[in-house]
């Protein structure tokens, strides 16, 4: 099965953030079998509209990775049962049969730093920046 890249763009409660970034991390790179998986950990965030009608802040991190859609789906099961993720959105950025490679869509290790590229409607989809 063929290969795609994807970004997955997780908000999760407050409090755990940090943790929950690596536990996903880790799980992206054990599952879909790939050693690299970008990460833009983009912090606590107050949400655009509340959630549950009690969350007003949410932890963001955006994940950038390689995989099958069987890992898709399986990452999205495991975001739904998830008690600490409050939304989560998943955005194919390319197929890998038009030649697209994950180091395309993942700066250098020594620009890590530098945001990752997410399309301007998932940002405003997630972010609910307009």
């Amino acid at each position: 099965m063929d290969k795609n890249i994807y970004e997955t763009v997780i908000i999760f409660k407050t409090g755990k953030g940090k943790d929950n970034v690596t536990r996903y991390e880790d799980f992206l790179q054990k599952y879909s079998n790939e050693k690299r998986v970008a990460v833009k950990d983009a912090g606590e965030r107050d949400l655009s509209y509340p959630i549950k009608e009690v969350y007003m802040r949410g932890y963001y991190a955006a994940f950038t990775w390689q995989g099958t859609e069987e890992d898709t789906n399986e990452l999205e099961r495991q975001l739904r049962i998830d008690d600490e993720v409050l939304k989560f959105m998943t955005v194919k950025l390319n197929d890998t049969d038009n030649g697209a490679e994950l180091e395309d869509y993942v700066p250098e290790e020594a620009e890590s730093e530098q945001p990752l590229r997410i399309t301007q409607d998932a940002w405003d989809e997630i972010f609910g920046e307009k």
